[in-house]
């Protein structure tokens, strides 16, 4: 306990956070959901936060900020102390190893409560944090997007899949139609009730006015 306190007082290299808070909306602000996105589900805000906080801990977002910023060489030739760095040397060097690090300084939380998601960057030098701030951030916003846009697309892909077997069946009723039609010798059905249907009315006009003659 003592000697970690005095690290933190004499050796620990100071470190600045960079936090942004936000809340994930549905773009759909219809009152009723669509039979596409009944029948395939609409992702919750709380599914597309923990969709957002995987791509935030991945590789791509780790590779998209060291080629932006320069990530590993601002944590590694910073005038950070030996165990604040990214490899000491009993460490092995690796990918997964510098994932690990680059986690323990970029965080995205998500409360279930507030439905507030916040990400927060720990650096040794403001400025930095504020910009991988600023990046990743942009880079949700895209992310978003596009998840947005491969819902759309898979609604509007199963309502045409669905119209067109819609059609299909159509076409298969009218053919059965026609069979019938051709084995029956009826024209048509509807019209044929139609035309009995007259034919009742006028026998009956007809009835009628032989009552009249007798009574007369």
């Amino acid at each position: 306990m003592l000697l970690a306190s005095l690290y933190y007082v004499l050796i620990a290299t100071d470190r600045f956070v960079s936090e942004s808070k936000f809340t994930i909306r549905q773009t759909d602000n219809s009152s009723s959901p669509s039979m596409a996105s009944s029948l395939l589900g609409t992702p919750s805000s709380k599914e597309d936060a923990l969709s957002l906080i995987e791509f935030v801990n991945s590789f791509d977002m780790l590779d998209y900020l060291e080629n932006r910023l320069g990530l590993r060489k601002h944590y590694e030739k910073s005038k950070a102390d030996y165990f604040s760095r990214p490899f000491p040397l009993f460490r092995r060097i690796n990918k997964e190893n510098w994932l690990d690090y680059y986690k323990s300084h970029v965080e995205m939380k998500y409360d279930d409560n507030s439905a507030i998601v916040t990400l927060r960057i720990d650096a040794f030098n403001p400025e930095f944090a504020k910009q991988v701030n600023e990046l990743i951030l942009k880079q949700c916003d895209s992310f978003m997007n596009n998840l947005s846009n491969k819902v759309a697309s898979r609604q509007m892909q199963f309502i045409e899949e669905e119209l067109v077997r819609v059609k299909t069946r159509l076409e298969k009723e009218k053919v059965r139609m026609a069979e019938f039609q051709n084995k029956y010798n009826v024209l048509d059905p509807a019209a044929q009730a139609a035309a009995a249907a007259t034919m009742v009315q006028l026998w009956n006009r007809a009835s009628q006015r032989k009552k009249r003659t007798w009574l007369t």
